[in-house]
């Protein structure tokens, strides 16, 4: 299996909290260094899915082959950090259900334009079919020197499942901002982000894109301990005639338990205008979002919850509730071990009238296991289980497992 190598933190609630490393984001477990760096991954699996296009009929499990690759290149200086990743695979599926193609591009470029004040930016672009790409475990890449603003999230964002589990789904978002210190104790972060999501399938054409904008206030008490508020707008225009506007303030925190364990989060109330093309209705609520991560000496174990009041989706307004966990452990010298579990709970936002799905609950478990044959030459299995469950008909479950083989090209990290 491989991991996502992009450094990367969740937008939830508008506050831009780090996220732990998921099976949509990956783990990243190299050494901090200093130079450049360039490898390319090629993988080769062969496995069987149980209903890897989420069909209604029983006859819907198939046996598979997929072939990807992961090209990753960073360069880190003393000042600077850059990362680029391209992830691109096909599956070709027994039967009648040809092939499918699955894409990831990423950017990310901090900079420390002089002792006081950061620059940062991201962009991020996908192409994923059936909600396949959040199974996957893509990297991984050096670990940054410099802590990471970024709010881009690479892959299918969860909410476009409220539609259509077996849609072609279209991401681009991109982010700049910068950090900058008041004091000793005291910097402010300023951020603007743009995000576009399309869906297609047949009978569906859904997007929406977003723009937000944020300022933050933090303030460090101690060595352990980091207080602060933000302030996010953000204007979501939906397809048709329809769009929301919602302002969320917000407290921050974070607090470093020990060494090898921290917590942060934040808490706020969300107020959203909600435009059906019609009519007008608003949706105060609470929004919050906490993360957990305890790193040992072989592992890495992160929990993470959030509650957004009115998001945009593919399908309209929705009220979101998630959690995930992840963890990762190093079994010896040679052998890896990876896991994720995950669940989310959509509801629309009452009233709003060009909503299709008014409920929906996505579950999702993950797996690898690797095993280093040689210095370039890795095999393993993974695993994978999801299940979308919404309003109507739905699809059994998918379970999938396979066998794979790694070898990389470039340097060996």
């Amino acid at each position: 299996m491989i991991f996502i190598g992009f450094a990367i933190a969740a937008t939830v609630a508008g506050q831009d909290v780090p996220a732990p490393q998921s099976a949509a984001t990956g783990e990243r477990d190299s050494k901090s260094r200093l130079g450049s760096y360039t490898y390319v991954d090629f993988e080769s699996h062969a496995g069987y899915a149980t209903n890897p296009l989420s069909r209604l009929d029983d006859d819907a499990g198939r046996a598979f082959a997929r072939l990807s690759l992961n090209a990753v290149h960073g360069r880190q200086s003393a000042r600077a950090n850059t990362l680029l990743t391209a992830y691109a695979e096909t599956v070709g599926y027994s039967g009648k259900y040809g092939t499918q193609q699955l894409f990831l591009v990423t950017t990310h470029h901090d900079l420390a334009a002089t002792e006081r004040l950061r620059l940062f930016g991201d962009f991020s672009a996908s192409y994923d079919q059936g909600g396949q790409l959040g199974t996957r475990f893509i990297g991984p890449a050096p670990v940054t020197a410099f802590p990471s603003e970024s709010v881009v999230i690479p892959g299918l964002p969860v909410d476009t499942q409220v539609v259509n589990f077996d849609a072609r789904n279209y991401r681009f978002a991109g982010q700049v901002g910068a950090k900058t210190l008041l004091g000793e104790s005291d910097s402010v972060t300023l951020r603007t982000a743009y995000d576009h999501v399309s869906a297609r399938s047949s009978g569906l054409d859904a997007n929406y894109s977003s723009i937000t904008a944020s300022s933050a206030y933090d303030r460090v008490l101690n060595e352990r301990t980091s207080v602060g508020a933000i302030l996010t707008a953000q204007h979501s225009a939906l397809r048709g005639p329809g769009g929301v506007t919602s302002f969320t303030p917000q407290v921050t925190g974070t607090f470093a338990l020990s060494e090898s364990t921290s917590v942060n989060g934040a808490i706020g109330i969300s107020h959203a205008r909600i435009d059906d093309g019609t009519s007008e209705t608003s949706s105060t609520g609470l929004a919050l979002s906490a993360g957990v991560c305890h790193k040992g000496e072989a592992s890495r174990t992160c929990a993470y919850l959030s509650r957004r009041q009115a998001s945009p989706s593919v399908a309209g307004v929705v009220r979101s509730l998630a959690a995930d966990l992840s963890y990762s452990r190093r079994i010896g010298p040679n052998e890896n071990l990876q896991l994720s579990v995950g669940a989310s709970r959509y509801s629309s936002e009452e009233g709003v009238a060009f909503v299709t799905a008014t409920h929906g609950s996505y579950f999702h478990v993950s797996g690898a296991y690797s095993r280093k044959l040689r210095e370039r030459l890795h095999t393993g299995v993974n695993f994978s289980a999801r299940k979308f469950a919404q309003d109507g008909p739905d699809a059994s479950a998918d379970l999938s497992g396979s066998l794979f083989l790694r070898y990389r090209l470039g340097d060996v990290l």
